[in-house]
């Protein structure tokens, strides 16, 4: 049974009444969203920029509608967005928490540690076919690389990662922008219907986490699961609609916001599962728009992205040519949930097939290199991190 689904009872908490009408205020403040594209070359961040023509609850059409969920903890909701409790609507409009960036006192050089500099190094094809290989299997360099890595995250988000609603806030953290003004706009909408006990943690750890280095996020999720896992069902459909929330506040939904929603709801049990009987040829169309989004996140040029698919084409039954519209999230959404249902044995030269994509011309980028792990993990496939041959 997927558990973000609570059972109807016509006797409420005080809590699940304060989550649905917390999720009234989103449906009230919800539009239509758009994202401005980008150079795809420009990231020092896993934050690619294609653009996204949709809402964000029209990208996640797998999920249930909001108003289905709404009924399912309020089932006496009159249908209408605009109401909501005056206990509610009070704190909303209470002043918002100052976020201040430097009342955390953080190390300017916050996430150039010892992991940092291990993932700095140049990652080459036989990182990604040596990360492949070692799948289930970690090697005692893996596990030196994951000692620096824990080395390297700040000993208060270690700390904060165990628990719960400091957790909480440590995700909704990494979708906040680097553009102060968005960044914001994120918080006010944000402020509306977190929990107080976390907003507060935000504003704690938010200033030292947006210096947080890139090749420190994937671990720091390993870190907070435990505690999200604790949630109960109430509490977890909470966060989830805080997060989407939270993405569509600024206007953009970004390739980094789709993986790491994805790659919560896949590690939370969240997802929607089937039995693994597909083969890979019968999801050539599916394969060919998560490859070509892998092949994208690097460059804008026309000529590199062919030459990143016809390497990972050598892997693959099937030829490979680049889909008209990667920003379509929603299809990539429908895409990945097929893949996950590929057959156990078939996943491999997917798999070796997006190595090659990100490798086609010979150095992985450290963005790409996560990029290609969260991807993997979503699939049911998560590897150690790549390692550089002079590690």
């Amino acid at each position: 049974m997927n558990t973000w689904r609570m059972p109807l009872r016509c006797n409420l908490p005080a809590t699940r009444r304060g989550i649905g009408n917390a999720l009234v205020k989103i449906g009230s403040h919800t539009q239509g969203s758009y994202l401005q594209a980008t150079q795809a070359a420009e990231f020092s961040h896993l934050f690619f920029g294609q653009g996204v023509r949709q809402g964000f609850s029209q990208m996640m059409a797998t999920h249930p509608p909001l108003k289905d969920r709404i009924k399912r903890v309020m089932p006496d909701w009159n249908g209408r967005f605009e109401a909501t409790l005056p206990t509610q609507q009070a704190e909303s409009d209470a002043p918002e928490p100052e976020y201040n960036e430097e009342r955390s006192g953080a190390d300017p050089t916050l996430g150039r540690g010892a992991g940092s500099a291990a993932m700095a190094a140049v990652l080459t094809g036989a990182s990604a076919q040596a990360a492949i290989n070692t799948m289930g299997q970690p090697g005692q360099r893996h596990l030196a690389q994951a000692r620096a890595t824990l080395e390297a995250l700040p000993e208060r988000i270690k700390t904060a990662a165990h628990e719960p609603y400091a957790a909480r806030a440590l995700v909704y953290s990494l979708l906040l922008s680097q553009d102060k003004t968005m960044r914001h706009h994120q918080l006010k909408a944000l402020h509306q219907v977190a929990l107080p006990d976390v907003y507060r943690a935000l504003m704690e750890y938010g200033p030292e986490m947006l210096r947080l280095d890139v090749t420190l996020r994937l671990p720091l999720i390993d870190l907070v699961l435990p505690a999200l896992r604790s949630l109960s069902m109430e509490q977890a459909q909470h966060f989830r609609l805080c997060m989407e929330r939270l993405i569509e506040a600024d206007g953009q939904v970004t390739l980094f916001e789709w993986t790491l929603y994805q790659l919560l709801l896949s590690n939370l049990g969240q997802q929607g599962s089937g039995p693994a009987n597909l083969k890979l040829n019968d999801l050539q169309r599916e394969c060919q728009l998560l490859l070509t989004v892998l092949a994208t996140a690097g460059q804008d040029d026309p000529v590199e992205i062919s030459a990143a698919l016809n390497a990972a084409e050598r892997e693959l039954p099937f030829s490979l040519t680049a889909t008209d519209d990667i920003s379509d999230m929603r299809a990539l959404s429908l895409a990945v949930e097929r893949l996950r249902r590929l057959k156990p044995l078939h996943k491999p030269a997917l798999l070796q097939a997006m190595a090659r994509c990100i490798e086609h011309s010979g150095r992985i980028l450290p963005a790409e290199a996560e990029l290609f792990r969260a991807m993997a993990d979503i699939l049911n496939c998560p590897m150690p991190p790549l390692l550089s041959d002079g590690a």
